[in-house]
């Protein structure tokens, strides 16, 4: 992805929910404990990165600097069809039955468990 042309919308484009896999784990702990009820519960990471700011950071990471082009909203269909996907359209989930009922607190930082993946840690 970081070697197309990349949309630069205001704002930053779409919001990007991460959840590092400890923090999942945990919340699984707490359903098999027996809290929380036989629903389902949407996991998010303690803060939501912008599309650009995400691809900003993983470039950094892996020496590539992304190709931002300036895009209206109205202008997407010059770009790649699966770009405009994660870097325009907005997606979210409400976390707030996991942090009510499970006691559900994500501790990891995103760019934190970047770096430690782009380090192979």
């Amino acid at each position: 992805m970081l070697h197309h042309d990349l949309p630069s919308l205001e704002g930053g484009g779409a919001g990007v929910d991460l959840v590092h896999g400890d923090d999942a784990a945990d919340a699984v702990l707490a359903l098999a404990s027996g809290l929380g009820t036989s629903r389902a519960f949407n996991l998010v990471g303690r803060e939501r990165p912008r599309a650009t700011e995400l691809l900003r950071h993983v470039g950094d990471l892996l020496g590539v600097e992304p190709r931002f082009v300036p895009a209206a909203a109205d202008d997407l269909g010059r770009f790649d069809p699966a770009v405009v996907a994660f870097v325009a359209n907005e997606r979210s989930v409400d976390g707030r039955r996991a942090r009510s009922e499970l006691g559900y607190r994500p501790r990891s930082d995103w760019r934190e468990s970047m770096r430690a993946a782009a380090a192979g840690a």
